[in-house]
């Protein structure tokens, strides 16, 4: 006698709550852009940074990871349209960070908003040498607070090295912190 199991996974629509908190995160890492988020037809948020198709994401899940992948480094910048944006730091080739925004096609993005987060706050890192703190050089005054990630949703306040990059600076951890 055989048996067979179904399981049914059913995903929850995101709210519109969380569209509005997506939104506000989406506005912080995108000064001067315009930016929208909101429920989308399949139930997922849909956001849009100067009219370009935007995913934002938790620094908290398995996937939202990588590294900077070129030998000198990488300057990100403060805002998401190159012609209005200044540089903010500098970070070396292997730093970790987190992907916390892909703009474009998931296949071909435009920019990626990264954020260089003390790698002890992440679950996974624990002698995991794809987590690795490289020197940060600031391009003006560095902030006055330590770098803190606050929340669950990878939010952060202080010195933490943040900013927009191009996608082929930074090598994504596709296969998570395996």
């Amino acid at each position: 006698m055989s048996i067979t199991l179904f399981c049914a996974i059913t995903a929850r629509a995101a709210t519109s709550a969380q569209a509005a908190s997506t939104g506000a995160r989406l506005a912080k890492i995108a000064p001067g852009s315009t930016t929208s988020c909101k429920v989308g037809k399949g139930g997922n948020i849909d956001c849009l940074v100067d009219s370009v198709q935007t995913s934002v994401s938790e620094c908290a899940g398995d996937y939202a990871w990588g590294q900077v992948s070129e030998k000198d480094g990488v300057t990100l910048e403060s805002a998401f349209d190159k012609a209005n944006a200044k540089p903010t730091a500098h970070l070396a080739s292997r730093q970790f960070v987190c992907v916390a925004a892909t703009a474009g096609n998931h296949q071909l993005p435009d920019r990626f908003y990264v954020i260089a987060f003390p790698v002890k706050n992440v679950p996974g890192c624990k002698e995991n040498e794809l987590c690795q703190e490289r020197p940060q050089a600031w391009v003006g005054t560095k902030p006055a607070d330590p770098c803190q990630w606050v929340g669950k949703e990878g939010d952060f306040t202080g010195a933490c090295a943040a900013g927009w990059v191009s996608p082929d600076s930074i090598e994504v951890f596709s296969m998570g912190l395996q």
